[in-house]
C-alpha cells in the first residue's frame, strides 16, 4: 500500500551468519534468496525503501568470516529493496558476543556476577563506575570489537564514550525520526537467561529529549523481560518511544503498550530471519514498517503499518501473517504532542518553538557523512591507512586504540581540519568511482 509522505524501513533481527555461510553445507542459502524474492515484490507495492533495521544477532559467535558474509548479503538486500547500500542501522545481540573472550578474561566474569547480583536500583551506578574505571574501559567492548568493526561501516559504532549511537531521519517537514540503537550485551555470557542471569541496559541507554517535533524510535536486541532494571526501562521506553523494536524472540509479536493515561508505545517483536532449524516451530520471519504523520490543526498521528512476513513451508515463499485478502499489514496509530504555530512574523527564527529540521522525507541528519565513512570502512585495511597518512589524519596516541576507536579518531580529524573534501576525493579514487560532486566542499 504506496502512501504519499510515507518512509518504510525493512526489519530484520537473528540473521545468524554462521563460517558455514554461503559454502556447500549452507542450508539457509535458498531461504535468503526467498526471502530476496519477496522483498522485491514487496517494493513494488510498498515503492521507495528508505533502509534496513537490524535488532542484533548479525553473526553467530561473533567472529569477522561472520561479519563478511552479513555484510555482503545486506549490500545485496539494500540494492533488491532499492535503498542505498549505508543505510543500514544495527545492534548487536549476544550472539555478536566472543564468549571465550569472556570466559578467559576474569575481570569480565567477576564484573558480570557483580552486575548479575546487584539490585535493580543500583544497576545505574554500578555501570556509571565501571564506565569511569580506566582499566575496565579497555576490556569491556573486547568481546564485541569485531561487531563494531562491523557496525562501524554503518556509521552505529559505540564505545566508552558513546555507549549507544543516534540518527535522525526527516519524516515529513515537522518531523523528525530519531532512530536510537541500544547495547543489551554489556554482560552477555553464556550464562545468559530470563531468569537469574538477565542482563542490563541502565538508564543512560534510554535518556532520549522530548520535543514535539521528535517521534523516538529504539532498536534493541533483547525485550525488556530479559533486563534486571526491566521495571525502569520498560517505564522509559513507554514515556518517551512511540516504537519499539527487538529481536532475540524468534517468534513476531505486536503490541500496543499503553499506561491508560495517554502514553502509547508500540512494540515489535522481529523474529528471527535465521532461527534455529532443531526449533520446534521453525518459522524464519522478518518486517517491513511504514510511517507517515498526519497532520491536523490540533491533532497530529504516528500512523504505522507493520507488514509482517513469514515462511510458509507448504509454498516455500514468505508469506503474510496472517495470510490476508484486503491487506497485508497491521495498523496502529498513536497521538503526537501538537507543534506550536510559527511565530508571528518579526520574530527571529531562534525564536521558533519547534526546532524542526528541513530534508526530504526519508534523508539521514548525517547525509555525506554516512556514505563517506561506508565506502572509507569497506576499503582494505592497507588502503584506509594510506589515504590517513596522505592526509595527515593519524595521532600521536592512536597506537593505543583498539581499529575502531582508530577510525573514528580519524573522521573526527578530518572534520576538525577541514579536510572531509579531501577524504572524500581520496575514497572516490580507490573506489575508481567517478566524483560527481563533492558536499563538503563549498
Amino acid at each position: 500500500m504506496k502512501m504519499d509522505n510515507q518512509i518504510t524501513f525493512m526489519h530484520l533481527s537473528d540473521i545468524h551468519f554462521t563460517k558455514e555461510s554461503n559454502g556447500a553445507f549452507d542450508l539457509d542459502r535458498e531461504l535468503r534468496s526467498r526471502l530476496e524474492i519477496d522483498a522485491e515484490q514487496m517494493k513494488m507495492e510498498l515503492g521507495n525503501i528508505q533502509g534496513i533495521l537490524v535488532t542484533g544477532d548479525i553473526a553467530y559467535s561473533g567472529n569477522y568470516k561472520e561479519y563478511k558474509a552479513a555484510i555482503d548479503w545486506l549490500e545485496t538486500l539494500s540494492k533488491i529493496i532499492g535503498c542505498e547500500t549505508q543505510n543500514v542501522w544495527v545492534t548487536p545481540g549476544n550472539h555478536d558476543v566472543i564468549r571465550d573472550v569472556v570466559d578467559e578474561s576474569k575481570a569480565l566474569t567477576d564484573q558480570h556476577k557483580r552486575f548479575r547480583d546487584s539490585s535493580p536500583a543500583s544497576i545505574d551506578n554500578e555501570i556509571k563506575a565501571i564506565f569511569k574505571d580506566k582499566t575496565y574501559s579497555k576490556v569491556i567492548f573486547e568481546p564485541i570489537e569485531p561487531y563494531i568493526k562491523f557496525a562501524s561501516k554503518f556509521s552505529c559504532d559505540i564505545g566508552v564514550k558513546n555507549p549507544t549511537w543516534k540518527d535522525d531521519i526527516c519524516l515529513d517537514n515537522e518531523t523528525v525520526l530519531r532512530i536510537n540503537g541500544l547495547n543489551s550485551t554489556i554482560t552477555s555470557d553464556k550464562l545468559d537467561d530470563d531468569g537469574a542471569n538477565r542482563l542490563i541496559l541502565g538508564s543512560h541507554q534510554v535518556m532520549m529529549i522530548s520535543k514535539p517535533n521528535i517521534v523516538h524510535m529504539t532498536l534493541c536486541h533483547h525485550p525488556p523481560d530479559w533486563l534486571i532494571d526491566k521495571d525502569k526501562i520498560k517505564k522509559a521506553l513507554l514515556a518517551k518511544a512511540k516504537i519499539q523494536l527487538f529481536g532475540h524472540k524468534h517468534s513476531q509479536t505486536l503490541e500496543l503498550i499503553s499506561n491508560g493515561e495517554g502514553l502509547e508505545s508500540l512494540r515489535i517483536v522481529s523474529g528471527a530471519v535465521h532461527p534455529e532449524r532443531e526449533e520446534s516451530d521453525w518459522k524464519p520471519c522478518y518486517n517491513f514498517l511504514s510511517l507517515s504523520v498526519d497532520n491536523d490543526t490540533n491533532n497530529r498521528i504516528l500512523r504505522i503499518l507493520v507488514y509482517q512476513r513469514q515462511w510458509n513451508s507448504d509454498i516455500s515463499s514468505f508469506d503474510a501473517v496472517p495470510p490476508k485478502k484486503d491487506n497485508e499489514y497491521t495498523e496502529f496509530k498513536i497521538k503526537l504532542a501538537p507543534i506550536k504555530k510559527k511565530p508571528k512574523e518579526g520574530l527571529k527564527e531562534k525564536e521558533h518553538s519547534s526546532n524542526t529540521r528541513r530534508g526530504k522525507p526519508g534523508e539521514s541528519a548525517m547525509g555525506p557523512k554516512r556514505e563517506l565513512a561506508y565506502k572509507f570502512l569497506i576499503l582494505p585495511y592497507h588502503e584506509m591507512m594510506e589515504i590517513t597518512v596522505k592526509l595527515g589524519l593519524l595521532g600521536d596516541r592512536d597506537d593505543n586504540l583498539m581499529d575502531f576507536e582508530v577510525f573514528q579518531k580519524i573522521f573526527d580529524r578530518a572534520e576538525s581540519l577541514n579536510k572531509l573534501g579531501e577524504l572524500w576525493v581520496a575514497v572516490f579514487e580507490k573506489h575508481g568511482e567517478e566524483i560527481k560532486s563533492n558536499p563538503f566542499l563549498h
